[in-house]
């Protein structure tokens, strides 16, 4: 059974959302190892910026993925059956 488009879109936003929170913590961790000093809003603003195009680039894969004649290509449809 293929997922739906509202499903994968649910799901690619959940993925993001915690995308959203590790990619800040991470940010505020990792970037002052590396010398960037930046204030909270900046690397707030940056975070919306990489979580933005995750989740396009989420939804487009899952949908890909979840495309008949994709699947008919890989063989994949076959082998659910």
């Amino acid at each position: 059974m293929q997922q739906t488009k509202v499903a994968s879109l649910v799901e690619a936003i959940v993925g993001t959302i915690i995308g959203f929170i590790s990619g800040v913590v991470t940010q505020v961790i990792v970037f002052p190892l590396y010398g960037i000093n930046i204030p909270l809003h900046d690397n707030f603003s940056l975070v919306v910026v990489f979580t933005v195009v995750s989740a396009v680039r989420s939804y487009g894969v899952r949908r890909l993925f979840n495309a008949s004649p994709w699947l008919k290509f890989k063989g994949i449809k076959n082998a659910q059956n």
